[in-house]
Formats: structure tokens, sequence, C-alpha cells
């Protein structure tokens, strides 16, 4: 029985280490995923401020074009026609940058929602391999307490 006994002690014992061994790995989850929810808040804070920055700009060309079709009133036709082209070229980049704004933001803002998931499935794991351990600590206890009667 003794034998028995000690068998249970050391598996206890490996279960013990290997939990031990689980939580190292969590903790080190847990400073990945500080890092990726910081990464992932500035990441949407910069995709913000460029769509803001590529509206921004858009208005500066529409009022800039106002502004040309007013001054150039006593310009010549090919300069006009170069300008408006040129201002139209700008127009169409600030288009671009703000699609692809548009694009990289909703991509920012879906990253920041499925780090808060990893984040409450990270908290349910911990709370999981907790009840563990305090079930194998407790395993552990009354094996102990069964070999010290015998």
């Amino acid at each position: 029985m003794k034998e028995i006994g000690d068998q249970r002690l050391v598996h206890l014992a490996t279960a013990q280490e290997c939990m031990f061994d689980v939580t190292k790995k969590i903790e080190q989850w847990e400073s990945s995923q500080l890092v990726l929810e910081k990464n992932a808040f500035d990441t949407m804070n910069m995709s913000d401020t460029i769509l803001n920055l590529s509206k921004e700009g858009t208005q500066l060309v529409e009022q800039l074009q106002e502004y040309f079709l007013i001054g150039m009133a006593e310009a010549r036709e090919e300069e006009i026609k170069l300008v408006a082209s040129l201002l139209l070229d700008i127009q169409g980049m600030f288009d671009r940058i703000v699609d692809h704004s548009f694009c990289a933001n909703e991509t920012a803002h879906i990253l920041e929602a499925e780090v808060a998931e990893q984040r409450e499935i990270g908290e349910g794991m911990k709370d999981r391999v907790g009840m563990v351990i305090d079930n194998i600590d407790a395993a552990a206890a009354c094996e102990e307490f069964l070999f010290a009667e015998f």
C-alpha cells in the first residue's frame, strides 16, 4: 500500500510541476497579449489620424479648386487645363488615400475587437488552470493525509 501511495504522490507532484510550467507559459502569453493590445490600440489611433488627415487634404484640394477658378480668370486656356488636370490628379490621390484609410481603419478596429476577445479567452484559461491547480493541491494534501495514516 505504501508503494501505491508513493506512486500517487509522485504523479501528483509531477502534475503540480506541469501546472507550474503551464502557469509560466500563461504569464508569458499575458505579457505578449499586453504588447499586442498596445499595438492594436496604437494602430487604431494611427489609422484614425490618417483617415482624418486624408479627409482634410481632400477638403483643401476642393477649396484650392474653388480659388483656382476665381484666380484663373485672366489665365490662358491651356494653363487653366493644365492646373485643373493637376488638381484633379491631386484630388484623385487623396480619394485613393481615403479609400485605403477606411480599409486600414476597419482592419484596426477588427484587430482591436479580436484582441479583446483574446483577453477574455485568456482570462478563462487562467481561471481553469487555477481550478486545476487547486484540485491537484487538494488531492496531494488528501493523499499525504491518507499516507500519514498508514
